[in-house]
């Protein structure tokens, strides 16, 4: 049986999938109880997906204070975006991959432990995946 889905729980299990985070198929918000989560983790935590527009959304277009910012350039402000899109990437193929230097005893290098944190802090601020949980 197919479960239907409304276009912003489609898209959050979409997106999450693609962070590597797993979702529970068969649960579905159905409203038989009261305050149903709308999605469920596989390990049975809850989540709400929330349509709203925020301040830490993605920006689709320039406001007055980003404009002010930037002086006007708009090329600046998605290479900048752009950037940050591709640390965010690399960050979560290394997080994924375990793609960091190891000592020869297996255990990460300092410079290693440097370079997670600074993948995590960039995640978390980015994207709100938290690696270490």
């Amino acid at each position: 049986m197919q479960i239907k889905r409304k276009q912003g729980e489609s898209e959050a299990i979409k997106i999450l999938k693609s962070i590597g985070i797993q979702i529970a198929e068969d649960y579905c918000d159905d409203n038989s109880s009261k305050s149903m989560p709308d999605l469920k983790y596989a390990n049975g935590r809850g989540i709400e997906v929330t349509h709203t527009y925020h301040n830490n959304a993605i920006h689709t277009k320039l406001n007055q204070y980003l404009r002010k910012q930037l002086k006007g350039d708009p090329h600046y402000w998605i290479e900048k975006n752009l950037e940050i899109e591709e640390r965010c990437s690399e960050a979560i193929d290394r997080v994924h991959s375990l793609g960091y230097d190891m000592t020869a005893e297996g255990e990460l290098s300092d410079d290693a432990i440097k370079l997670y944190k600074e993948d995590c802090k960039i995640l978390k601020s980015h994207i709100g995946y938290d690696p270490t949980k």
